[in-house]
Parts: C-alpha cells; sequence; structure tokens
C-alpha cells in the first residue's frame, strides 16, 4: 500500500517566529512547507486578507492524482480561519500546533520595528493581545488537538527547536549549532524596552485592553512556563 504523505500546520501571533520556522522546515526534502506570504491571497466574507481555505491541505498532497511529499504551512494567519465550534476542514491535516510568545514582548517588537507613537502602541496592543487570546482557544478547540511549543525556547533552545522539527514528522533536517543565529525579520531593540522597564502609563493602557479583549470570556492570556502578569 502506497503511504500518503503527512500534512501539518502551526499557528501563532506576528513577530513568533514563524517566518525563520517556515524557511527552516522547508529545507526539508520530504515536505513541501510554506509560510504566509507565499500562499496566494483571497478575501473572505469577514473582509480580513486572509488564505485560501484548508482544502489545500488535501490539494496540495495530490495534484494531478498523485500523491506527492508532504506539506506543512507555518502561518499565522490560519488562526484566523479555524473553526472553534465543529470539525471543518481542519480535520484533513493530521498535526497541528501553535507557537506561544508572550504578547508583551510581540507588542515590543512591532514597536521597535515600526512603531513610533502612542497610538502606534494603542493599536499594537490591540493586535497582539487580540491575536494570542484566539491562540489559547485553539488550545481549548473542542474537536482538535493542538500541540504547543514556546517561542522563546524555540530560538534560544537549539534541542527544543530539534523536538519541533521531530514533531512535524520531518525526518531529514537536524539542525545546526548557528542555526539560532538566521532569524528572519529581526528588530533592534534599542529604544522600546520589554514589559520590566514599561511605564506606568504603557502598562496601564496594556492592562485595560486586554480587560477590553478577555476580561470575562474564561480566555486566561497565561501558560504555566511565564505568568503573562509577572513584571
Amino acid at each position: 500500500m502506497q503511504t500518503i504523505p503527512k500534512t501539518f500546520f502551526i499557528t501563532s501571533t506576528g513577530r513568533s517566529g514563524t517566518a525563520f520556522l517556515a524557511k527552516l522546515l522547508n529545507r526539508s526534502r520530504q515536505y513541501h512547507v510554506v509560510h504566509e506570504w507565499h500562499i496566494p491571497r483571497t478575501r473572505f466574507q469577514d473582509g480580513h486578507l486572509t488564505r485560501f481555505p484548508l482544502f489545500r491541505f488535501v490539494l496540495a498532497r495530490r495534484p494531478l492524482g498523485k500523491w506527492r511529499k508532504g506539506y506543512g504551512e507555518v502561518n499565522s494567519y490560519l488562526r484566523k480561519v479555524t473553526s472553534l465550534t465543529a470539525e471543518g476542514p481542519e480535520r484533513f491535516i493530521e498535526r497541528r500546533a501553535v507557537i506561544l510568545r508572550d504578547p508583551r514582548d510581540v507588542i515590543a517588537s512591532g514597536m521597535n520595528r515600526q512603531g513610533k507613537t502612542k497610538q502606534d502602541f494603542e493599536l499594537l496592543c490591540n493586535m497582539a493581545i487580540q491575536a494570542y487570546a484566539r491562540v489559547i482557544q485553539l488550545l481549548n478547540h473542542p474537536t482538535l488537538h493542538y500541540d504547543s511549543f514556546e517561542f522563546d525556547r524555540m530560538t534560544t533552545d537549539l534541542a527544543y527547536l530539534q523536538s519541533l522539527i521531530d514533531w512535524t514528522g520531518i525526518t531529514d533536517l537536524q539542525v545546526a549549532a548557528d542555526e539560532l543565529e538566521h532569524k528572519v525579520n529581526t528588530s533592534p531593540s534599542t529604544w522600546f524596552p520589554r514589559w520590566a522597564s514599561w511605564d506606568d502609563s504603557e502598562r496601564a493602557t496594556y492592562l485595560r485592553i486586554k480587560q477590553q479583549r478577555v476580561g470575562g470570556n474564561g480566555v486566561d492570556l497565561k501558560w504555566t512556563t511565564k505568568p503573562i502578569e509577572a513584571s
């Protein structure tokens, strides 16, 4: 019997290592792995710029009636189109995971890359908190299993990064000692600090938006290894 190749997707918020991870994984000869920007865009009814429906995970594996090598995506936009109410086309994907990155660090990274004003900071707070809440919801999906990986460990611990690669099903890719130096879309950290050095106004803005976005709806912006509210 012919072995059917596997599929996976990994999703997260922006500024969480997705471009770095996709580029790394696509070095495999066993799998074709793409990042979100290499998937043609289309508009859905909600008006958001998303990507073609998840049926592509099936179609990409069997073009013209012949099975091809495995297919995977590292795609932060997928958090917007996956179903939280019933099994949809996601069920055709064998493995699903999210990358967890503290939304405060996402905000700081975004500010260091393109933010200048208080309005930029508030916008990034809204985007990062909303996106991270969606990621946490996926971990609590009612019918489908999602694994999770931590951004901080993925970008500093070579053995941990290798364990993520092994999770995908790729067996022909071993990361080298200098792999963590080849990050994509790195940003300077010369002027906007991490949470510990935020001023009272910045902290108050973050906490206010966090309460507005997730307060009272059962979404807890924490995970066990790094409390979000710790300073």
